[in-house]
């Protein structure tokens, strides 16, 4: 995943107003076709996190499991009478 942060608005503590961020994400590295972006009040950093999972869960069918590995069990040689 690649994201990209725009400020919106500057944090102005002495008239109590917080930032605003835009987190831009994009998963074309991964050779999926999907971006999304959303606005965060105050910290963004602890957003992303969760706004990547949103994305990932919310398009589950553009994110496919890779296929198991077989498993290979080894067996005992044993004649069966």
């Amino acid at each position: 995943m690649i994201y990209n942060t725009v400020v919106i608005q500057e944090e102005d503590k002495a008239n109590g107003i917080p930032q605003i961020t835009q987190i831009n994400v994009d998963f074309s590295d991964e050779g999926v076709n999907l971006q999304g972006s959303v606005k965060v009040i105050g910290e963004w950093r602890q957003y992303l996190k969760i706004f990547e999972q949103d994305m990932r869960n919310n398009n589950k069918s553009l994110f496919p499991l890779p296929e198991p590995e077989p498993i290979e069990f080894e067996t005992e040689n044993e004649e069966v009478l």
